[in-house]
C-alpha cells in the first residue's frame, strides 16, 4: 500500500548499516501504523 514509503526505508537503512531483520521489522511497525492512523504521511520519508 505504501511501497514508495518502504523504498525509502530500505534505502536509509542500508546507509545505516542495519541488518535485514532489523530492516523487516521497523518496516512491520511503521506499516501498522500508518494503517492505524489510516493515512500515509503528508511528506516522503527520510
Amino acid at each position: 500500500m505504501y511501497e514508495k514509503y518502504m523504498l525509502l526505508l530500505e534505502e536509509e537503512a542500508k546507509i545505516r548499516n542495519l541488518k535485514n531483520r532489523s530492516v523487516l521489522c521497523y518496516k512491520n511497525y511503521v506499516s501498522y501504523f500508518l494503517n492505524y492512523v489510516g493515512k500515509a504521511p503528508a511528506y516522503p520519508l527520510g
